[in-house]
C-alpha cells in the first residue's frame, strides 16, 4: 500500500510489536533494530537476524527513515541509511519524511539539537 503525503513532510508509524520473542534465525534477511543496537551516535552493533517472511512489508525500514527512541530518559533521532532489509521494534517511532520537502540528516540534527532535547 502506497502513502502520501498531504500537506505533511513526514508520516510517523510505531515499530512492531511481537506477540513473542522473535528468535535469531542464521541468515534470516531481516534485521530487527531494538534499543541495545542504537545510541545517539548511531547503530552500534549489529541487529539480530529475523525471517524475512515474518515481516510484513509496511514494517520494513528505508533508507531516510528516522529511528526516534521513544522510551527512557533520552529520546533521540538517528537515520536509517542502509538498503538492507530491517524492521524496529516498538519501543521506536519511525518518521518517514517527504524527501522532497525535508532532508532526513536535517530533522535528526534538528531532533537531537539541545532545545529540543530539553523540551523532551
Amino acid at each position: 500500500m502506497q502513502k502520501t503525503f498531504v500537506n505533511s513532510v513526514s508520516e510517523i508509524s510505531s515499530g512492531k510489536s511481537f506477540r513473542m520473542k522473535p528468535e535469531h534465525v542464521e541468515g534470516g534477511g531481516c534485521h530487527l533494530v531494538q534499543m541495545k543496537d542504537v545510541s545517539d551516535e548511531g547503530f552500534v552493533s549489529v541487529p539480530l537476524s529475523v525471517d524475512l517472511s515474518s515481516v510484513n512489508p509496511e514494517h520494513l525500514l528505508r533508507r531516510g527513515d528516522l529511528l526516534f527512541v521513544a522510551k527512557g530518559n533520552k529520546n533521540y533521532a538517528i537515520v536509517y541509511d542502509s538498503d538492507y532489509p530491517a524492521v524496529a521494534i516498538s519501543l521506536f517511532f519511525i518518521i518517514r519524511p517527504d524527501a522532497t520537502r525535508l532532508d532526513s540528516g536535517y530533522l535528526a540534527w534538528y531532533i537531537n539539537s539541545d532545545f529540543w532535547q530539553k523540551y523532551f
